[in-house]
């Protein structure tokens, strides 16, 4: 945190963690002005947006003048485009019961994320591995890791997972 303003990031004591964070955390970093973002509201806002349309399942963004061309292609990104270092990196997210007083987002190498009806845990992070099936070990060890970073903290699995891909 050295060298940035406290406006963007501050150390916090367990204590002041725990306080922001709505349930028992240890020390950490707090961004003061960071949001989380509802995806499937922000794809439909920007899908809403007068200078975006949808053309062949692929969001393109017209506007007069240059201005830089973004194609978001998930997984398929490694097979489309070839670029050195692109890997597939598989990730699987785990859909909690709500956690009584979280309510910001907690990053502790993995992440916790506080919902209305639901927490979402993730993600695991597998390289080159190319299963979409959604899997139990992955499941109990990203629970694990989350015990062992907030051991106070009740966790529940609602029983819904989802397996997500990306390229880096």
């Amino acid at each position: 945190h050295e060298g940035l303003p406290e406006t963007l990031i501050r150390p916090v004591d367990g204590t002041e963690a725990s306080i922001l964070a709505g349930c028992s955390v240890g020390p950490g970093a707090w961004f003061p002005s960071a949001r989380s973002v509802s995806g499937p509201e922000y794809v439909a806002a920007l899908l809403d947006h007068g200078n975006i349309e949808l053309r062949n399942q692929e969001a393109v963004m017209e506007t007069s003048g240059e201005a830089p061309v973004v194609w978001c292609t998930g997984s398929a990104a490694k097979n489309a485009l070839d670029w050195r270092g692109l890997h597939q990196i598989r990730g699987q997210l785990e859909v909690l019961k709500p956690i009584p007083g979280l309510n910001h987002a907690i990053c502790f190498g993995h992440y916790l994320l506080p919902g209305d009806d639901c927490a979402v845990l993730g993600a695991s992070y597998d390289h080159d591995d190319h299963d979409p099936e959604v899997r139990e070990d992955t499941a109990e060890a990203s629970l694990a890791i989350a015990q062992v970073a907030f051991p106070g903290l009740s966790m529940h699995r609602t029983g819904r997972s989802e397996e997500h891909t990306s390229e880096l």
